[in-house]
């Protein structure tokens, strides 16, 4: 029996107008399955490997899933996108959408280089997944590193915004719940751990990849439960979504102490222009080489 709620968020004065979307299925069975994918290498790395299947000249290493697209191993970190920043010296426009919905909004947040670093005695504030981006700030991002964000499998352009949980139709619906196999609610299995994943009652994001269990539904894929949130191009223009555009940004946890807010399929509908400050950054996609 699948059981679907919508909550209403009141959210933090940066997060405007935005609905978090959560489908809850009653779920049966043991452990997750035995996962198969082509992989080159399953752990985080900024060095991208000539013999990597999947196209990509910076950021994190990435997975090909089921022969079709890649996907990061890794949400972007703060030391990724400011390497992007340092070498594009404010020059945006080759990197934005082409659709001009990023023309008239700034993909740096005027807080960016000022985020707290809470990991004293421990790794190095670099190496936390970025957040405070906007949609357009990943857009930059992705398509500089060579790659692109995450949209529909097999297609070009923005994804269809109201097949954004169909693991048949999104690329990254699909890898989160490693293809809607009813084992992955949350991608690292059906059944919640709050301490496989960043503590998501946590007010600053953690260094990627530093949760060991956090990883699924596909292996070598981490953080996709937990830490910051994701925006993929999933975009509509329709005003009934409540925004105009709205845009998908995927499993809100941090920041946010409820288990349903890291489901693989939840999700908060903005516009491409809001900052979340901490709590939303990326992670990006490719094509196979």
């Amino acid at each position: 029996m699948i059981v679907r709620r919508f909550i209403a968020l009141g959210v933090v004065a940066t997060m405007i107008g935005c609905t978090l979307l959560t489908d809850l299925s009653d779920l049966e069975g043991g452990p997750p399955d035995a996962f198969e994918a082509s992989t080159k290498d399953a752990s985080p790395s900024d060095a991208l490997s000539e013999a990597s299947p999947c196209k990509g000249t910076h950021g994190a290493t990435s997975v090909l899933i089921d022969g079709k697209y890649c996907i990061d191993t890794t949400e972007i970190t703060i030391d990724q996108f400011q390497e992007f920043l340092n070498a594009v010296k404010g020059n945006f426009a080759p990197y934005l959408p082409e659709t001009g919905l990023c023309d008239t909004i700034n993909p740096v947040s005027p807080g960016w280089g000022q985020q707290p670093n809470p990991f004293d005695g421990g790794p190095p504030l670099g190496s936390a997944a970025a957040g405070d981006l906007n949609y357009c700030a990943v857009h930059a991002y992705c398509t500089w590193a060579g790659k692109r964000m995450c949209r529909d499998i097999g297609k070009t352009g923005s994804g269809d915004y109201a097949q954004r949980n169909n693991a048949t139709v999104s690329e990254w619906f699909n890898v989160c719940s490693h293809g809607d196999d009813k084992l992955h609610t949350w991608a690292y299995g059906p059944t919640y751990d709050s301490g496989a994943c960043a503590p998501q009652d946590a007010m600053t994001a953690y260094p990627v990849a530093s949760f060991p269990a956090c990883v699924g539904g596909y292996p070598g894929i981490f953080d996709m439960s937990g830490n910051v949130a994701e925006w993929t191009d999933e975009c509509t223009y329709d005003p009934d979504a409540g925004c105009m555009p709205c845009c998908t940004a995927r499993t809100p946890g941090l920041g946010y102490p409820y288990e349903s807010y890291a489901e693989c399929n939840a999700v908060f509908e903005s516009n491409p222009s809001v900052w979340f400050f901490y709590e939303v950054g990326g992670r990006c996609c490719s094509d196979p080489q």
